[in-house]
């Protein structure tokens, strides 16, 4: 790994922590092969487009994000993607549609779960 390649390490402060995380590469195929698994085993017959789908980069982000803090509000996530908050919502949303992540408990104190 170099370590000048800004897509295999991100770097994130604040006032309180300092984060540093290193890409795997082969861990992104780990990622695809399980969500097309568990979108497999939970099709049903008139399930057919969301198991042909794959997850999309922003959607990986969001799950790894989810994975590091399952706490994460979608505004942090927001700030760590750089997009809006209507593309986080609507990746939040595709990937509940897709029962890869859930959302358990209210939006201020609940938490999210990866189903996966």
């Amino acid at each position: 790994m170099v370590l000048g390649d800004k897509d295999k390490i991100k770097f994130y402060s604040n006032r309180t922590d300092f984060k540093v995380t290193l890409m795997n590469e082969s861990y992104s195929l780990e990622i695809e092969n399980v969500v097309a698994k568990n979108c497999t085993e939970n099709c049903t017959k008139n399930c057919t487009e969301n198991c042909t789908e794959n997850i999309n980069e922003t959607q990986r982000k969001i799950i790894e994000l989810i994975k590091y803090n399952p706490n994460i509000t979608p505004k942090i996530m927001m700030k760590e993607i750089n997009l809006s908050r209507t593309a986080v919502t609507l990746n939040l949303k595709q990937l509940k549609d897709k029962k890869i992540i859930k959302r358990v408990g209210s939006d201020r104190k609940g938490y999210w779960k990866l189903l996966i």
